[in-house]
């Protein structure tokens, strides 16, 4: 199976003190698989992610495709204005 199959869903990123961490879920048409956001610097842990979803690629693809998708679900966009257009009421404008 090619990973780009693969879903990213459920992405929990926490933060204390700097310390990020977090968990997913990657699943395909019929399994799904909890990992923790660590788990993707770990070789053998990728490896078996590779044996479970039976995947083609090598483990650093497959590293790659988990990085852009948990960059991918983890963006926020902001409408956070700073400066001059800042103005604690949305919706109105600073002169």
């Amino acid at each position: 199976m090619q990973v780009s199959k693969l879903l990213v869903s459920n992405l929990t990123i926490t933060e204390d003190e700097y310390n990020f961490g977090g968990s997913f879920v990657l699943s395909d048409d019929t399994r799904s698989l909890s990992v923790d956001i660590v788990d993707i610097e770990n070789t053998v842990k990728l490896g078996n992610i590779k044996m479970y979803f039976s995947l083609d690629e090598e483990i650093p693809a497959i590293r790659s495709f988990i990085i852009n998708q948990i960059i991918e679900k983890g963006s926020i966009s902001s409408r956070i204005k700073e400066g001059k257009s800042f103005t604690k009421n949305p919706g109105t404008e600073c002169p």
